[in-house]
């Protein structure tokens, strides 16, 4: 099983706080609402809905062939039609039985040889902390100061990745001259320096009274490495892989709005 850290990009979701078309490789989890029906939700955003039928669940598309298990009140398994078993876990201080929607993050993914990648998060579910694989000597380690986003993470060999966030005021929100609330503004993800010189840059433009960001451009040490014009006939979507061992950060777009391979 590979162990590795990366960001996707889908211009779909630029006006969808809190990341506004970001989303992490490690956000692949389960929202549950209060009749018990679950929604798989990947980490490029798109869902897969099942329906809960007593003890059992029935996924809402034919063409879904994952099967949904639970395994007790805190426990579900995703078996995939390439064999692979992922377990989510819903966070300890989450009340059950629950009268509004509830998640329930990525705990392990275990594949048909009974090789393990395990997922450590904080109390609340909402800060990954550590990523180990089979060999607990193999593992990716994050740091955070808040919500926004994970500041740094490093592995096993000391190999570390920086990720830095610039702040948009909210329209109608402006804040004093002389600090930024952190209640009227929004984060989003800008800078990324990696090892090896390497410096990834964001560039967005705000829509004008609409609380909604455009990605503009991503440059590579200054260069321009792509080009995001939003346009809503073409959606396109970026994958960014930055802690994969033996390979190097590509970046890959296409128009149909699903993640593209690279």
């Amino acid at each position: 099983l590979p162990l590795s850290l990366g960001r996707i990009y889908n211009s779909e979701q630029q006006n969808v706080a809190p990341k506004f078309g970001w989303r992490w490789s490690y956000e692949d989890g389960l929202s549950i609402d209060p009749s018990g029906n679950v929604y798989h939700v990947f980490s490029d955003g798109h869902v897969n809905a099942f329906t809960k039928n007593g003890s059992t669940f029935t996924a809402t598309e034919t063409e879904n062939r994952d099967v949904l298990t639970q395994l007790d009140d805190h426990h579900f398994q995703i078996m995939t039609k390439g064999k692979l078993r992922v377990i989510y876990e819903v966070p300890a201080g989450v009340v059950l039985p629950s009268t509004v929607f509830y998640n329930a993050h990525v705990k392990q993914q275990i594949d048909r040889n009974g090789n393990a990648n395990t997922f450590t998060w904080d109390a609340k579910g909402k800060r990954l902390l550590r990523m180990e694989g089979p060999d607990p000597s193999i593992y990716i380690k994050l740091c955070w100061s808040d919500d926004r986003g994970p500041d740094k993470a490093f592995d096993q060999t000391g190999r570390c990745v920086v990720y830095r966030y610039q702040a948009f005021e909210r329209p109608g929100e402006r804040a004093c001259d002389d600090q930024k609330s952190e209640e009227k503004v929004d984060w989003l993800l800008s800078k990324v320096i990696q090892p090896g010189n390497k410096v990834y840059t964001h560039t967005y433009h705000p829509v004008l009274g609409e609380r909604r960001y455009l990605l503009l451009t991503s440059s590579l040490n200054h260069v321009l490495d792509e080009k995001v014009v939003g346009r809503e006939d073409t959606p396109g979507v970026l994958l960014e892989v930055s802690h994969l061992l033996g390979a190097t950060t590509a970046f890959g777009r296409d128009n149909t709005g699903s993640t593209p391979v690279t």
